[in-house]
């Protein structure tokens, strides 16, 4: 009985070893293939797909077996603008996942509270961190998302129809640059809302070439079409 318990704990031991030792060099072999991944056109749209979803660059390239070392996207956006451009538009993009992002952080109450011997309590470690979380979001939307997100609002006084010239030449400079920022703004705004549609657009397109065995295209290659 012994002599069986004691086999059965050094086999289980070799499989145990075996699948770690099989598992470090299936990694290793991962981290070459990612190292010497060369330039494609659908891997490139593999990574802004994955950042207009709310990734963050360094981790996708750092979770994902399928994409390129964090290096080489970084090479690729030196050597390939239109790359390096399609990224910045759909960084731009990743902002409405964001957006959700903070909604479900801010209504997530299922760690807010503990078992404790006299019941449930409040976890100040975990509303903490939700704190954390959501106020990281925000400052980072109103640094990228300023329209929506900014701290300053612009308050609109309506006043009574004069010549337009002559108005803005009685306005002080101060209101002046914020009429221009608020004009930028704007444009900024829908150039956003085009860009998203594109992305969709995109998005349905490249579903139907892939049914006909056709490469998908690029945002950056469909926007120059």
């Amino acid at each position: 009985m012994v002599e069986d318990v004691i086999d059965k704990y050094h086999r289980k031991k070799a499989e145990r070893l075996a699948a770690e030792a099989a598992e470090t060099e299936r990694l290793r072999k991962v981290a070459a293939r990612k190292a010497s991944t060369p330039w494609a056109p659908e891997i490139g749209q593999a990574i802004c797909d994955a950042v207009a979803d709310g990734g963050v660059l360094k981790d996708i390239c750092q979770t994902r077996e399928d994409l390129p070392t964090l290096k080489i996207v970084r090479e690729w956006i030196r050597e390939r603008p239109s790359f390096a451009q399609a990224l910045k538009e759909v960084e731009r993009v990743r902002l409405f996942s964001l957006e959700d992002e903070l909604l479900q952080a801010a209504r997530d109450a299922s760690k807010d509270r503990i078992a404790k011997d006299n019941g449930f309590v409040p976890d100040p470690t975990s509303v903490a961190r939700s704190k954390l979380v959501c106020d990281t979001i925000v400052k980072f939307l109103a640094a990228h998302y300023q329209q929506v997100w900014g701290a300053a609002a612009t308050l609109t006084v309506k006043q009574p129809a004069t010549d337009a010239a002559d108005d803005l030449k009685r306005l002080p400079l101060e209101v002046l640059e914020q009429r221009r920022d608020a004009a930028r703004a704007a444009e900024a705004d829908q150039e956003v809302r085009e860009m998203l549609a594109a992305s969709r657009a995109l998005a349905e397109l490249n579903k139907e070439r892939r049914k006909r065995n056709v490469p998908p295209l690029s945002l950056a290659k469909y926007l120059t079409q």
